[in-house]
């Protein structure tokens, strides 16, 4: 029979062994998440994109183009980067680190341990915020690197770094100009006064450069019609006796049902009023069609 004493002795050893195990554990878990951190930093810093996507939670399809999974110069995003302290709880860490981006950041990354291996979970604010205030035909093209249509243009994960923007209208209708740069992490943006989360879905200088074009073609609209008698559905109140004025050939609003094409009016309120549909000849030259119906 075994005595207290023996019991006792042996409850005090196997505790202190699984203490032992328990502290040599910590540790090991502990230069683990450092090493996959300073492993993803680095990889970031060598501009090994796709090496610091697979050290990563994320996914080429979470990152704002495809094509930022893909090892390049610009992917060389932040420098002289550096893990300043680590605390493990679990399966969870997190990472105090510091780097050039090319200002000098301090912040905390998150990791997860997958498959007993860490790996960094990708920051909220690296992220590109870029968003219409509405419906509109618009490509945002990021560092000549990819072209996103205006609906997919909303936001996604980037690496650290300054992003060159450009905002064009692949339809030709809207001589859109914007371009600036914007920087991530943060809202740093240089060369635009507005929100790239709410960028205009028409701006207002290239909607006074429409209309200036769109009005003589109007009033060619208009002697088309008295000409032959009969006017489309979308033109109406034209008359012989009554020429147009400036405003009743200056177009309102423009907008787009389809994100394809764009569509007009006049002020409905004047005569002779219009509506319908603005593109472009190969030559670059604008085109009205008045409704039909």
């Amino acid at each position: 029979m075994v005595s207290k004493r023996a019991a006792g002795l042996t409850a005090l050893l196997t505790v202190g062994l699984l203490a032992s195990a328990c502290s040599a554990q910590t540790p090991d878990d502990t230069q683990g998440a450092r090493s996959a951190t300073d492993a993803f930093l680095r990889a970031l810093a060598d501009g090994r994109a796709a090496e610091a996507l697979a050290m990563s939670t994320a996914t080429s399809d979470d990152l704002a183009c495809p094509e930022m999974a893909q090892d390049s110069d610009r992917a060389r995003s932040i420098a002289a980067p550096s893990v300043d302290s680590v605390a493990v709880q679990g399966d969870t860490a997190t990472a105090d680190v510091s780097y050039r981006a090319p200002e000098p950041v301090s912040t905390t990354l998150n990791l997860e341990k997958r498959d007993g291996d860490w790996a960094v979970v990708l920051p909220d604010d690296w992220r590109l915020e870029l968003a219409f205030d509405g419906p509109t035909i618009a490509d945002v093209t990021v560092d000549d690197t990819c072209v996103l249509p205006a609906g997919d243009a909303s936001t996604g994960v980037a690496w650290p770094g300054r992003y060159r923007i450009a905002v064009t209208d692949p339809t030709g209708v809207l001589q859109r100009t914007e371009s600036f740069l914007i920087e991530v992490p943060g809202s740093g943006v240089t060369g635009y006064d507005g929100d790239p989360s709410a960028l205009a879905a028409v701006p207002d200088d290239a909607l006074d450069a429409l209309r200036a074009q769109a009005a003589p073609l109007l009033s060619a609209e208009r002697e088309r019609c008295l000409a032959a008698a009969t006017c489309p559905a979308g033109l109406r109140g034209a008359s012989a006796d009554a020429p147009p004025s400036t405003a009743s050939l200056t177009i309102e609003r423009v907008w787009t049902d389809d994100g394809r094409s764009w569509r007009f009016e006049t002020p409905q309120d004047l005569a002779p009023s219009f509506r319908g549909t603005l593109s472009r000849d190969g030559q670059g030259m604008l085109a009205v069609a008045i409704d039909e119906s």
